[in-house]
């Protein structure tokens, strides 16, 4: 969703970037906290699976997005 410049830039300048919808403005990333090791317990476990299940969507997700980003300024 970026140009090759602008991602280079922000690589440069040590920014991380996430996709945010349009219509939040102002938007600012303040931390994300996470354990170094996770707790073994049947909860974790789950939370673990089912980040690794909706990751994979919102990666696919957001591929499209690009693609189609792509498509529309080569049409």
């Amino acid at each position: 969703m970026l140009t090759d410049g602008q991602r280079t830039w922000a690589q440069k300048e040590g920014l991380w970037l996430v996709p945010v919808p349009a219509h939040l403005l102002n938007v600012a990333m303040v931390g994300i906290a996470r354990l170094r090791y996770r707790p073994h317990t049947r909860l974790t476990a789950a939370w673990c699976r089912n980040l690794q299940e909706t990751g994979v969507a919102y990666l696919q997700r957001y591929t499209d997005l690009a693609e189609s980003r792509a498509t529309a300024r080569s049409a």
